[in-house]
Parts: C-alpha cells; structure tokens; sequence
C-alpha cells in the first residue's frame, strides 16, 4: 500500500518507479532493489531516487540503512518521510508535498 500512497500523493509526472518491500530489508533485498535500479536506468532518464518507508523505528533504521548503500552507488539519493506512521495515512489525511 505506502508505494501506491506515495505515487498518490506525488504523482506529478508518469516517470515515477516503485518498490514495494515487506519486511526487513537484508542484503538480498538491498541487491535485488540495486538491479532493478539499474536496469530502469538503461530504460529512462532517471534522476532522483526517493526512500520513502514508514515513519516508525524500524521504517526509519532501513530508510537510513537503504539511503546509504543505495548512495554508493547512485548519485541523488533522499529520503523522504512521511508525518504520520505511514503514506496511506498520509494520503487519507491529505497531506499533499515533500516532507524531507
């Protein structure tokens, strides 16, 4: 759902990719994310990438832990967190524009 959420609330052009993980983020899950990145490279002009997990304990810890593997190898990575636990309530409450 949070993906979907977010994609809801900043969706201001049609160039925006998703992942969705559930979970802890591990290696593997790390590995996998940073193929799929670089394969959406070679498709489109990528510019920006965006963590934007939950904004609980542990979303934050693998936000921070996402951002800096994620920043050794691609240039403009942020996070962005949202005000409330997670981008579905967000989006129900109404908040609309970046909160980093």
């Amino acid at each position: 759902m949070t993906p979907f959420s977010y994609k809801e609330l900043y969706n201001d052009d049609d160039k925006m990719f998703l992942i969705a993980t559930m979970g802890q983020i591990g290696e593997r899950t790390i590995n996998i994310i940073k193929s799929y990145i670089r394969a959406v490279k070679k498709l489109a002009n990528v510019e920006n990438i965006v963590v934007a997990l939950d904004n609980d304990e542990a979303g934050r810890r693998m936000s921070e832990k996402l951002q800096s593997e994620l920043s050794r190898e691609f240039d403009n990575v942020t996070q962005d967190i949202p005000l409330e636990k997670d981008w579905n309530a967000e989006l129900r409450r109404g908040y609309y524009g970046p909160q980093i």
